[in-house]
Order: structure tokens, then sequence, then C-alpha cells
């Protein structure tokens, strides 16, 4: 999860959020990008998968040939 992009770091790296929950707040869906086989929550810290799976449910994957795309949308309370 990002919190400012390699543009914004002035590297060719992102700076990924230290709080994905925190980062997470407010938002009602998101798109995840990755290039992961199979499932693509398992190259990622442990604490922004499970803020992931805690808040968001996969509604929409379409997988191509290097990438797979994912649109979560926020759990109902």
């Amino acid at each position: 999860m990002v919190k400012r992009t390699a543009r914004q770091t002035g590297w060719y790296a992102p700076e990924e959020c230290d709080v994905p929950a925190a980062c997470l707040a407010g938002r009602r869906r998101l798109w995840l990008v990755s290039t992961t086989f199979g499932d693509v929550r398992a190259r990622m810290r442990e604490s922004t998968a499970a803020a992931l799976a805690r808040g968001f449910k996969v509604v929409r994957t379409e997988r191509m040939r290097l990438m797979t795309v994912q649109l979560l949308e926020r759990r109902g309370r």
C-alpha cells in the first residue's frame, strides 16, 4: 500500500504505509495491482494483508498474462 509514490519520494520505489489500517480509513474501495502469481496478498507485508482482509472484500478479479488486478470494496458494517 503506497503512502507516497515513487515520484513523490524522488526514488525508484514508493514509500509504503506504516499503519495500513490508518491509510485505509475513509476508503470505500481500492484497486489492487499485483505481478504475483496465485494469491496476490502472498508477498504483502502481513499487516497490510490483514488490514485488507478485515476491511475489504474482492468484488472483481481480472487476470492478465503477467498481472492480476482486483477491485476491493469496503465490507458492510
